[in-house]
């Protein structure tokens, strides 16, 4: 069964692992994003540029600790997930990420 916002609320899943590289993105607001190393595969519009901070890296196996979900509509156009990293970094996973990047 794949992961998602309603299996998460009805199952009760506190603990999240990902299974695809990725970092942390933003300023004001965190979110999940892609992992890019390689320059030649960032694209403007749909990249967001590779970060240094070790502690906004979640390498595949990193936990994130779920602190609690949100309905679509209210921090973004869609449902998200707001989360805790073993780094202690606190960000969102927006529900259209969530099985791409976490098991």
């Amino acid at each position: 069964m794949s992961l998602n916002i309603t299996r998460i609320r009805k199952e009760g899943i506190k603990v999240l692992t990902i299974k695809k590289e990725a970092q942390v993105y933003g300023e004001r607001r965190f979110f999940l994003a892609n992992q890019i190393k390689n320059p030649a595969h960032i694209c403007a519009q749909t990249s967001y540029p590779p970060t240094k901070d070790p502690t906004r890296i979640l390498p595949v196996g990193a936990t994130l600790e779920v602190l609690s979900i949100h309905p679509g509509g209210t921090s973004y156009s869609c449902a998200h997930i707001n989360v805790r990293s073993s780094t202690g970094f606190t960000f969102d996973v927006l529900a259209n990420d969530l099985g791409r990047f976490c098991v």
